[in-house]
């Protein structure tokens, strides 16, 4: 089972900027140091908000799936 942080420590992290973050990732070494940044074109689009902190999913969707049976599927 994953050990997950725990709430002071999740809130410990709003305190750095997420540029600071993914610098000390990077030190980890898990990637090259080029595989997976952004371009200066990704915004912030709600500046108004607070920063949070949390835990994140991220799945990949392929339109070349097989269709499957679904009651959608009869209409």
């Amino acid at each position: 089972m994953p050990e997950y942080l725990e709430r002071s420590e999740l809130e410990a992290l709003l305190a750095w900027p997420t540029p600071a973050i993914s610098n000390a990732v990077e030190l980890f070494n898990i990637r090259e140091r080029n595989d997976g940044f952004m371009l200066p074109q990704i915004q912030c689009r709600f500046p108004h908000l607070k920063p949070m902190v949390g835990f994140a999913v991220t799945g990949m969707i392929s339109a070349a799936s097989l269709i499957f049976a679904s009651p959608m599927n009869s209409l």
